[in-house]
């Protein structure tokens, strides 16, 4: 593929982008700025009914006639490259969005947010969603769960708006811990209760969560230091030491499914801690609680690289991660620590995902799609090999084909919706990502979306 066929490739895959998120943001004209989580892609409109969930889609996790900035982040990810580089009215979009959400959304008895996996925001009558009572409409409590990890530039935004939110997020994150007499934590935890989330037969508390609360507090000490954080912190990271198997993998749980070693979850918590830590130093703080995330995240990743794991490359489902989820899981630790190791077992993800074309036979959600052309957009800039732009546009244009056959994405091959708990934003910025790399290099605005772990 010559070099300019490549450009424009990348040009045509930019504009379809851009298609799209015009569309997108002529619906959130009609929601303050907020965009629906399902849409009609012909008009343009919330979708008033809810559709059939797909297989392996729980209506517990979905967003119906609201907003969710967990599933959006991507998507305003996306505004803000573009906006930097080829649309500045872009940025004008995006900054309207979290003004919108912080104001409305942020101050909650607990300090929790209604984002992520089972709460939300309405927006036919502004108020805190609860997925939940789609299937059970007596459950009256909106529950908090992270669904992926909150990244730095989002946490920077909304701390621009609104630190006193910040500071009342990584406080409320205590109402996770739910048997104080013999610490335990939950993912859950209630969002308009200051109380505890009943103890269940599993503990459901999960390493990659672990690490979703230590880069939560972490960010909060950096900008307002406190001795309780680092307390958190410090109790987090010897909740799951504490846990580890005699090989140095973590369980799923620690009270359930914790009979044999999780490598999602110990890939999941190790690259967190990596994270965590290169902010401690950036900020040249907490030198010695840095080293001990550091030397905790290295040790369970020497444990992971002992042994081999296989997952599906594409049509995920709950509890299922796709290959690309692990794919950007290992490039990002491989950013912040180097084994080599990690990012030979990214670029074999990527290599499959290149190899197999999409199936014909089952849904896949666009997250799937999308994280693998992220992956490959990731591997352009650390590689600089010809081979990942050259079949990387080639599955962006399949993917593109697949997902952007009209302006506004499909959430899922096989639907005609958009729905944005899917990971249509994925979609978005994966394949924005990848034609901005190929034709900018090293001065793209986008990087890669390490979220989801």
């Amino acid at each position: 593929m010559t070099s300019a066929s490549k450009r424009d490739d990348a040009i045509a895959m930019l504009e379809a982008v851009e298609d799209a998120l015009d569309e997108l943001i002529a619906t959130s004209h009609s929601h303050d700025g907020l965009v629906p989580s399902l849409i009609n892609r012909d008009t343009g409109e919330m979708l008033e009914t809810l559709p059939e969930p797909i297989p392996g889609q729980r209506n517990s996790d979905r967003a119906h006639l609201g907003t969710n900035l967990v599933h959006d982040e991507p998507l305003l990810r996306t505004l803000y490259g573009l906006g930097r580089s080829r649309r500045p009215a872009y940025t004008t979009v995006a900054d309207r969005y979290l003004d919108r959400w912080v104001d409305m959304c942020t101050d909650t008895p607990t300090g929790l947010f209604p984002w992520g996996e089972h709460a939300y925001w309405r927006l036919d009558e502004p108020r805190i969603g609860n997925s939940y009572r789609i299937d059970d409409p007596e459950r009256d409590q909106p529950v908090h769960d992270h669904l992926r990890k909150t990244p730095r530039w989002l946490w920077e935004a909304i701390h621009d708006r609104d630190p006193a939110a910040v500071h009342r997020f990584a406080e409320g994150i205590r109402y996770h811990w739910n048997r104080p007499e013999a610490p335990e934590y939950i993912r859950h935890a209630y969002i308009s209760e200051r109380g505890r989330y009943p103890v269940g037969e599993r503990s459901c508390d999960f390493p990659r969560h672990g690490g979703h609360y230590i880069y939560d507090w972490t960010f909060a000490h950096t900008r307002d230091p406190h001795a309780e954080y680092v307390r958190q912190i410090r109790n987090m990271l010897d909740y799951w030491w504490e846990r580890r198997f005699e090989s140095d993998m973590l369980p799923l749980e620690s009270r359930g499914h914790n009979d044999e070693p999780s490598h999602k979850q110990t890939t999941a918590l190790a690259t967190s801690l990596r994270e965590a830590a290169d902010l401690l130093d950036e900020h040249r703080m907490e030198p010695e609680l840095a080293e001990t995330m550091r030397a905790r995240a290295d040790t369970y990743f020497e444990a992971l690289l002992e042994t081999q794991h296989d997952c599906e490359i594409w049509g995920s489902e709950y509890g299922d991660w796709p290959a690309s989820y692990i794919g950007v899981m290992f490039t990002c630790a491989w950013r912040h620590g180097g084994d080599d190791e990690l990012l030979d077992r990214a670029k074999r993800i990527a290599q499959a995902y290149l190899d197999e074309p999409l199936p014909d036979d089952t849904p896949v959600p666009a997250m799937d799609a999308g994280l693998a052309v992220d992956l490959i957009a990731d591997l352009v800039d650390i590689t600089t090999e010809d081979r990942w732009s050259n079949d990387g546009l080639r599955l962006a244009e399949d993917v593109v084909t697949a997902y952007l056959d009209k302006p506004i994405p499909r959430g899922a091959t096989g639907i005609d919706r958009y729905e944005s708990q899917m990971g249509p934003g994925f979609v978005l910025h994966g394949v924005a990502h990848l034609a901005m790399r190929v034709r900018l290099g090293s001065e793209c605005p986008l990087t890669t979306d390490y979220t989801p772990r």
